[in-house]
């Protein structure tokens, strides 16, 4: 008796559909950042003493001969030439940062005093990127006849580092150095109390 014998062929699996192409998502719109913030200058806190006095007049002094002349309308920190130091003058309004200091830490009563303040050194460099101001200032705080009471040399700097800034920021600058320099001498309660003391023995 003869047997049939059934192969069953082997089934190919099923053709896979082709993956549909991907397109990468478009790339985010560039919004460019600036690469630092904005010089901003914090200043030195005031204490709540006072120097014992009705008013403070003052006299700026710079007996300096090699002072660079600045332009109209040009920041004296933007002059120098890569690896270049100049001296310079204080910088556009600082009589008034003086006599807004001033203001602010007379008593209102007592004698009139007198502050001299005199630039031994005020200097402009530029090295790469780099943009530095450096001042040292010497005080004098005298009574109404000129008698010394008080002296004393502060120093202030500021360095700056690019990219590109523009004259009222490079103005910032020079400004916030002489400041730091003029608050480290009158913001100072020793300053104060050691003033007062000679003021109340004349």
């Amino acid at each position: 008796m003869g047997f049939a014998v059934a192969c069953a062929s082997k089934q190919s699996p099923p053709a896979r559909e082709p993956e549909p192409e991907r397109v990468p998502p478009p790339a985010p719109e560039l919004v460019k950042t600036p690469d630092r913030p904005r010089f901003v200058h914090v200043p030195r806190a005031y204490p709540n003493f006072r120097f014992r006095a009705a008013r403070i007049g003052y006299e700026l002094i710079d007996r300096r001969s090699s002072v660079r002349e600045v332009p109209a309308g040009t920041a004296a920190l933007a002059l120098p030439s890569d690896g270049a130091t100049w001296d310079v003058e204080l910088p556009v309004g600082f009589e008034q940062v003086v006599q807004e200091r001033l203001a602010r830490v007379v008593s209102g009563s007592g004698p009139e005093l007198r502050l001299v303040v005199e630039v031994r050194k005020l200097t402009a460099s530029h090295q790469g990127e780099l943009r530095q101001i450096a001042v040292e200032l010497e005080f004098k705080m005298q009574d109404a006849r000129g008698r010394p009471l008080l002296g004393a040399t502060r120093r202030g700097s500021q360095d700056l580092v690019g990219p590109e800034y523009d004259n009222t920021e490079l103005e910032d600058v020079h400004r916030a150095a002489c400041t730091d320099a003029l608050d480290a001498f009158l913001a100072s309660e020793t300053n104060m109390a050691l003033v007062n003391e000679v003021v109340a023995s004349h």
